[in-house]
């Protein structure tokens, strides 16, 4: 929902309308340029990582008001139009990663769990303003994760269960005193949570996925359910529900977009 001037309060947000810019076909601005090297020190994989390039995600504002239709609720749908261009990515980082042996537990399946760390900073990256221009700014990310495999036998005796917990944390080094950044606050903070296994030899495979955004107290949930019926057919059943504690923050802009959807594939090979 956006609050604002509406019938009712508040309106939904729709789907955009929008004008990207793109680099052409063989165009050198388009080029991605990237190393990593990778070793081990006393039983820890790490990694040093360098990229220069377009962001894979474009930048966007606004252009003018909103086309508007309405819902069955009576409610009116706000659909933005929008101009932007996939701006150039600068970054450096690394990643750590390395069993915990001591929480070794034959109790739990006999698996070390694996904990990850993963940091990048990144140099002069475009942001769209609420100002509706775009601004640059140099920013941090990192995040810390642990990758477990566990046995659980009363709810699957044959398969282990992944569990996937991570914290995140993306800092805007020269946050504007003035104004704001759109969407973003200086630091985001957030949690994430995967849990996966499998059932009749990895057929059947059942998923949850749980994103919870600190700052804007808002929550995104991916429930999945995987069958593959054949080597070549494979059917897919999921839910995808959004939810935020405060109007017009976070997920809580798409709380009229839970879905459920059904995907079938075949493979050919």
């Amino acid at each position: 929902m956006i609050p604002g001037p509406f019938p009712f309060g508040e309106a939904h947000l729709g789907s955009t309308i929008p004008n990207i810019k793109e680099p052409g076909h063989f165009n050198s601005k388009g080029f991605e340029y990237a190393f990593r090297i990778k070793g081990i020190v006393y039983d820890s994989i790490i990694t040093l990582n360098y990229f220069y390039g377009l962001d894979n995600d474009p930048v966007t504002r606004s252009t003018g008001p909103p086309f508007i239709t309405q819902a069955s609720d009576g409610k009116l749908i706000a659909h933005p139009f929008l101009e932007g261009k996939y701006p150039l990515s600068r970054f450096v980082g690394a990643t750590f990663s390395k069993d915990i042996t001591p929480l070794k537990s034959s109790f739990l399946g006999g698996v070390s769990p694996v904990v990850r760390i993963e940091t990048l900073y990144a140099f002069k990256n475009t942001f769209a303003t609420t100002l509706n221009t775009f601004d640059k700014s140099d920013e941090l990310r990192w995040a810390i994760g642990i990758d477990w495999k566990i046995k659980v036998p009363l709810l699957n005796p044959r398969a282990y269960f992944s569990i996937s917990p991570q914290f995140f944390h993306r800092k805007i080094i020269d946050y504007p005193p003035g104004y704001d950044l759109f969407n973003l606050e200086k630091n985001t903070y957030a949690v994430t949570l995967l849990v996966r296994t499998s059932y009749f030899n990895a057929k059947l495979v059942p998923s949850f996925f749980w994103l919870r955004d600190i700052a804007s107290r808002s929550d995104f949930f991916k429930l999945e359910l995987l069958y593959d019926y054949t080597h070549n057919w494979r059917f897919t059943l999921g839910t995808l529900f959004f939810h935020g504690e405060e109007k017009g923050e976070g997920y809580q802009l798409f709380d009229n977009k839970d879905q459920i959807y059904f995907k079938v594939t075949y493979r050919w090979s």
